[in-house]
């Protein structure tokens, strides 16, 4: 029943979020794109939305805020003593180029293809890792009992 109240908080797929109080991460600044799956949800506290017209593909927008330009505009710039925290000003202020949307849409498509291909490698990587300690520790094994030598002997 009380749910209609707070429907101006509701996020919908796409929205992008950015965690504003603590905002650094290892891996980078917090932010995350709502995604179907995560629905329903709705937005808290110290946390800022962003819902991007239809003239801008929130994918593009995303790819910005993932940018050094960006985490180098926000970098530095975070107040509060005990606990960092970013305003809506400060994200406000960063300005951007905003191609046509046909060209967003080339530009996203680019990344995602990169994106893949790197997501790809680094798996073939980690799979071909596991199998050089696979290897040493069976050279190691026999190393130890004696089997490499047997032979020499």
């Amino acid at each position: 029943e009380s749910i209609k109240e707070y429907r101006k908080f509701h996020l919908q797929e796409n929205d992008i979020v950015i965690g504003m109080d603590r905002p650094w991460i290892s891996s980078g600044l917090r932010t995350a794109m709502i995604k179907k799956a995560d629905l329903p949800c709705l937005l808290v506290q110290r946390v800022m939305r962003m819902r991007c017209p239809t003239t801008i593909n929130p994918n593009f927008f995303y790819l910005h805020l993932q940018a050094s330009s960006f985490l180098s505009h926000i970098l530095g710039k975070e107040t509060g003593l005990g606990v960092p925290h970013i305003s809506g000003k400060t994200i406000g202020s960063f300005e951007f180029f905003i191609p046509e949307l046909k060209k967003q849409n080339e530009i996203v498509y680019i990344f995602s293809s990169v994106d893949s291909n790197i997501h790809k490698l680094k798996k073939s990587y980690i799979s071909k890792l596991s199998n050089y300690e696979a290897l040493k520790s069976s050279i190691l094994n026999q190393a130890f009992s004696g089997e490499l030598t047997k032979d020499a002997a």
